[in-house]
């Protein structure tokens, strides 16, 4: 799949969970990432949504996390919008300021957003203490699809 392919899809997948989900935070830093940046040549994304299982939340309905972290143009970029909260960010990395992969097949403790995870993929910077850029998988797609993503993403540090 080419890289204007992969651009295209990535659009139509962040629209099409926008909409199904109402994402109204996390619509708010794709605007913002497309204002910015919206990037030329993607190279490799994964997207991940979870429905926040919070009592507050049936009350209100349904709150969900959006996720989507980006490869391209030198960059990895990291975009997420917590409904539950009304919390989000957009954060813009050189792949040249990414030190390592670590890649786990299991949850790990000092990082609770991965509780249930299958797969946890983690971007290591230069510089950096603690738990950075990361990102979980819950179910087996999820799984696949961030193993191709850090397989990328591994690919793309090792040529800068």
């Amino acid at each position: 799949m080419t890289t204007r392919d992969l651009s295209a899809q990535l659009k139509r997948i962040v629209e099409k969970a926008i909409e199904e989900h109402e994402l109204e935070s996390f619509a708010e830093y794709w605007e913002l990432y497309e204002a910015t940046a919206n990037t030329k040549e993607v190279q490799a994304f994964f997207l991940r949504t979870e429905v926040q299982e919070d009592a507050a939340v049936f009350i209100i309905g349904e709150a969900v996390y959006c996720n989507v972290a980006i490869i391209g143009d030198g960059l990895l970029i990291d975009i997420e919008g917590d409904d539950s909260d009304g919390t989000g960010s957009l954060v813009f990395h050189s792949l040249a300021s990414v030190s390592g992969v670590s890649i786990h097949a299991e949850p790990l403790q000092n990082l609770p957003s991965s509780r249930g995870a299958s797969l946890v993929v983690l971007a290591n910077r230069v510089g950096e203490e603690g738990i950075g850029l990361h990102w979980v998988a819950k179910t087996e797609e999820e799984e696949e699809r961030l193993l191709e993503f850090a397989e990328a993403l591994v690919e793309a540090i090792s040529k800068t």
